[in-house]
């Protein structure tokens, strides 16, 4: 029986691969590669934010999603606090952006919990509002890999097309 050969990547929806697909034969590479992506992802999202308070004064460690909420039971206000007196001296508004910033934040966060809860060898697909991402089991033809082909050799041309891709 030959080795099975995964590959993990991300497309936006419709389009040609924007990276280059990871190919493997190791399903935990492969996991980790693409939870590293979508991490990645989801870090410039933040970076993107016109601005971090929402995640100051308290919630520092709240997921996106608890941000989301909170502002909706807060009419999207978020008090800040004055450190040096402890008074909440001022008011952020959730704008509109950030809101869909932080839906798609939310959304990485998921895919994140999704594939750290993954079976071993198990495939899997996940979407954001413009991502697909995905880790599949590849067919060793489509990708120029002889069917014979195994071991160190094996290891050395998927090494090879990971250099290509």
């Amino acid at each position: 029986m030959s080795t099975v050969i995964w590959i993990a990547g991300w497309n936006l929806g419709g389009y040609l691969p924007e990276m280059s697909p990871f190919l493997t034969v190791s399903w935990e590479s492969g996991r980790d590669f693409l939870a590293e992506e979508i991490d990645r992802h989801k870090s410039s999202l933040y970076d993107g934010l016109k601005t971090h308070k929402y995640f100051e004064f308290g919630r520092e460690e709240w997921s996106a999603q608890q941000v989301l909420d909170y502002a909706e039971q807060q009419n999207d206000t978020f008090p800040c606090v004055d450190e040096s007196t402890a008074v909440r001296d001022e008011y952020v508004v959730l704008t509109d952006s950030d809101k869909e910033t932080l839906v798609e934040i939310a959304q990485c966060e998921e895919m994140l919990s999704e594939l750290s809860a993954l079976e071993a060898d198990t495939e899997w697909d996940g979407c954001n509002k413009y991502t697909n991402n995905w880790l599949h089991i590849t067919d060793r033809s489509a990708n120029d890999i002889p069917a014979d082909l195994e071991g160190e050799e094996l290891e050395y041309k998927i090494d090879e097309l990971n250099e290509v891709y």
